[in-house]
């Protein structure tokens, strides 16, 4: 029986598990909703939100461990986690900051401009928003190896983190530009990527930048 997803559109958690899906090629069934069934979801999970991934009887919720139990179960060799532990390491802090500190002030932008007309947009907020994430693309080009990849090994579960992050940047007007190159790069890289282009929630491929 295969796997089954509960998901949201646009939330980059539940983004984050549908690439690692595609990349292991595993098969899943999808539920997605645009506002989750809370009620429903505390069966399954004690937070009452997505994303949910029942695999028969067992319910992991949170996406770290389920994309951990994807890589654990993983028969082939397309693993996410590098063999060097310090580069392994690093992927990991990559997810945690993706997870924790990377969505905050994006969020912000993407909440005013999702939830309300144009003419009705408070623009202090997402001048707010801009500028905290700004300052996380500073902090990501500073930590990017090289001019298109986190890590010598290339794809991890840090471009499985991060990517959603900014395919949500790009669709809402602060998407990365030449400004921050070697993450520019990395994102253009990113989005060719199959698990990429078959999980987006949007229609198209974009290319608007700020």
């Amino acid at each position: 029986m295969a796997m089954q997803l509960y998901s949201k559109k646009e939330c980059p958690f539940c983004w984050q598990v549908k690439i690692a899906l595609k990349h292991f090629d595993i098969d899943y069934q999808l539920s997605e909703w645009k506002t989750p069934d809370k009620e429903y979801l505390l069966k399954f999970s004690p937070q009452g939100s997505s994303p949910v991934l029942l695999d028969n009887d067992l319910s992991i919720w949170d996406s770290i461990p389920i994309i951990y139990y994807l890589e654990d179960i993983s028969i082939d060799e397309k693993t996410l986690f590098p063999g060097d532990i310090k580069e392994r390491t690093k992927a990991r802090l990559l997810h945690t900051y993706s997870n924790s500190v990377a969505g905050r002030d994006l969020c912000e932008v993407i909440f005013e401009k999702r939830s309300k007309l144009e003419s009705d947009w408070d623009m202090e907020r997402i001048k707010i928003g801009e500028q905290g994430w700004r300052k996380t693309l500073d902090w990501l080009e500073f930590e990017i190896e090289a001019s298109d990849s986190f890590l010598s090994a290339g794809f991890s579960v840090a471009d499985v983190a991060l990517l959603p992050r900014f395919g949500l940047a790009e669709h809402y007007g602060v998407g990365v530009n030449e400004d921050h190159p070697n993450l520019f790069n990395w994102f253009q890289k990113g989005k060719e990527q199959k698990a990429y282009l078959e999980t987006s929630p949007f229609p198209a491929i974009e290319t608007n930048t700020a």
